[in-house]
């Protein structure tokens, strides 16, 4: 589950798990754009010639919505959980990239459900309980390869500090 390096890696650390949220959460916004811009175009071919501006105006709100959808695209292919030696990385941003991290060996808990959907396209929420105030980990949905993931990261996070082999 590999997809490069992490460029925030600190010495002596090792990437070992870096995935992006399953496709699959691309569903409904997908569908509500093909919709959205379907209806907007119909509703400007339906209208009389005299109604120029009205028109305009469903053609430019049709771009917006296909605009809107592109940004959501982009933000869930930066969107990455990585999972290091030492510690969990959620990057998330266009413009402003934020960085959420948590010690491995501050987690207690991992839960991993999945959905009938889930199973049949391969994805699962995890949920990431940790000592201390709740965290921005603390529940991801729509994780790919739910048993491979769960079995990668419960290796790295429940043997002796984090280390993959145990040692």
């Amino acid at each position: 589950m590999r997809f490069g390096d992490v460029e925030h890696l600190i010495p002596g650390e090792e990437l070992r798990i870096s995935v992006r949220r399953h496709a699959a959460c691309l569903t409904w916004p997908v569908t509500r754009a093909a919709v959205g811009v379907l209806a907007l175009l119909v509703l400007a071919l339906e209208l009389p010639d005299d109604q120029v501006v009205v028109q305009n105006v469903l053609w430019w709100a049709s771009v917006a919505v296909l605009v809107h959808l592109s940004v959501l695209l982009r933000s869930w292919w930066v969107e990455r959980l990585e999972v290091t030696t030492q510690r969990m990385l959620l990057t998330q941003g266009i413009v402003t990239k934020t960085v959420t991290m948590m010690p491995l060996r501050k987690v207690t808990d991992l839960t991993f459900t999945h959905t009938p959907f889930g199973r049949v396209l391969g994805y699962a929420t995890m949920s990431v309980e940790s000592a201390g105030a709740d965290q921005a980990l603390s529940r991801l949905t729509y994780m790919p390869w739910g048993e491979q993931l769960r079995h990668d990261l419960t290796a790295l996070v429940f043997t002796k500090q984090g280390s993959a082999d145990g040692e």
